[in-house]
């Protein structure tokens, strides 16, 4: 019996992990770049930054010409801190469950939404400055 407690009590607190753990991304000091080659379109990539102790979630995702990023929070969910999980061309809330295109996260509003994090496009790479990575710290 004790053996039972013990297995159901490890497999409690690894289901309670909520977060996955994603690659770091590359840093060249002052900037996360990501190789636009990498990314498929309307298929998520995601990528973690260490910052203060702290892990920075993000993804970002192509739609045509288009490249867009953002935080792997948003507004309402979280305090959680469960993110989205990407599911048949979408990002899914890990806390809600409301489901969001990928190939229209920049025109979405709403407390659920991803929350964006700006890049830009520099050639063949997708850029975000650390200060913008910074910025979302707190949902983290």
């Amino acid at each position: 019996m004790r053996s039972l407690v013990a297995v159901f009590s490890l497999l409690l607190f690894f289901s309670c992990d909520r977060r996955p753990v994603y690659p770091p991304v590359t840093f060249d000091g002052q900037s996360a770049v990501v190789a636009v080659g990498s990314l498929k379109e309307a298929v998520p990539v995601f990528f973690s930054f260490g910052l203060h102790g702290k892990r920075i979630d993000f993804f970002v995702v192509r739609s045509g010409s288009d490249i867009s990023s953002y935080f792997d929070a948003c507004r309402e969910c979280y305090v959680q801190k469960r993110g989205y999980r990407y599911e048949k061309g979408a990002m899914v809330c890990r806390a809600c469950n409301v489901r969001f295109p990928c190939d229209r996260l920049d025109t979405g509003i709403g407390g659920c939404y991803p929350i964006k994090l700006p890049g830009t496009r520099a050639g063949d790479r997708y850029v975000i400055s650390r200060e913008d990575l910074a910025a979302g710290e707190k949902y983290f």
